[in-house]
């Protein structure tokens, strides 16, 4: 069955020598596209995002942080950032949530 699986992984994934792989789902006819994170995600320094107050609430908007709480505290300040949704990425520790 592992093998069976190694296999089948094998043949779905596209290699550096093809532009599609073996195996292909029903509908996704394309030939695949090699791109670098840089050029899928916009990189913003949080700075001018930063609450105010630290003086952080058992409630309400969380602060998050890169330690291993990840959830600093919460906060009630509004419209520190509304450009929509956000990916939260950090490689300063070990920990992913």
């Amino acid at each position: 069955l592992k093998q069976l699986k190694v296999a089948m992984m094998r043949n779905t994934l596209a290699n550096k020598n093809q532009e599609s792989p073996v195996i292909r789902f029903n509908n996704f006819n394309d030939n695949w596209v090699q791109v670098t994170f840089k050029h899928l995600l916009n990189y913003e320094r949080p700075d001018k995002y930063m609450v105010k107050n630290t003086d952080y609430l058992k409630q309400g908007i969380p602060v998050l942080t890169a330690n291993k709480s990840f959830v600093l505290g919460y906060t009630n300040e509004h419209n520190i950032y509304d450009k929509g949704s956000a990916i939260i990425f950090d490689d300063f520790t070990l920990d992913n949530k």
